[in-house]
């Protein structure tokens, strides 16, 4: 049987068209499917078989050097369907990217550097996310999950010599931004965490301490814990972090 002419510059035009797809460069592919309205980037290099970002940023939030490998079907209809892996600057990670009606982020495995600052001491650790998931729909964080842990607590610990709590917790979204939960414990006390991650490159978190016995309190104690910036309440002593990522 043969074709028809309609049918032939039918056929010719769809391959006319996944040949342009195929070889279109990736900086194309990112604007044309309007990821760069939440994925900044300085330099976009190769073609969408190969394609890195440098100087990469999601929502204002540096990530270093980024590879994608984008699905040419996907973006056939002017979305965006990529695997991406990232690192540099203390930050390194994957995770699977959709865009739509909605945009996806899904898959979040998260390892990067992480400094606070509570009153006078400095904190350093590394904070993980693993099997992490947001969906932003209008550019606001509309559904969150993951799990999230931190051994920031060790530095300021140390010192004292004592076992500093491991924070563990879940992500999930509030007011339209990214959110954490975290919590932990050791013999002495109890410590919980929250906080949403903003723009800002210093984003804070909210802490509270709850001492077990009451009697570990000592005025020492307590004057170090006011000169640090925490203040007594019923359920503790809270406070708050000047969070670095």
């Amino acid at each position: 049987m043969t074709l028809s002419v309609r049918a032939l510059l039918s056929v010719g035009f769809a391959a006319f068209i996944l040949f342009l797809v195929l070889l279109m460069p990736a900086n194309l592919a990112l604007s044309l499917t309007g990821a760069n309205t939440f994925l900044g980037y300085q330099e976009a290099q190769g073609s969408i078989w190969n394609a890195r970002l440098l100087g990469a940023q999601v929502r204002g939030r540096p990530l270093g050097t980024m590879d994608l490998s984008i699905s040419p079907l996907t973006l056939m209809t002017g979305n965006l369907s990529a695997d991406v892996r990232f690192g540099g600057g203390g930050k390194q990670g994957s995770f699977a990217l959709k865009t739509g009606s909605v945009t996806e982020i899904d898959r979040l495995d998260l390892v990067l550097d992480v400094s606070a600052v509570l009153g006078p001491a400095a904190l350093n650790g590394v904070l993980t996310v693993r099997g992490g998931s947001f969906t932003y729909d209008g550019g606001r964080c509309t559904a969150g999950r993951g799990a999230v842990r931190s051994n920031i607590l060790e530095s300021g610990f140390a010192a004292m010599g004592v076992t500093a709590p491991v924070l563990a917790g879940d992500l999930s979204c509030m007011d339209g931004k990214p959110a954490f939960t975290l919590a932990g414990e050791n013999d002495l006390l109890s410590i919980s965490a929250s906080g949403v991650f903003t723009g800002a490159r210093r984003p804070t978190a909210d802490i509270l301490l709850a001492f077990k016995d009451a009697r570990l309190v000592t005025d020492d104690l307590k004057s170090a814990l006011e000169f640090a910036g925490l203040r007594e309440s019923n359920e503790g002593w809270r406070g708050r972090l000047n969070l670095e990522l």
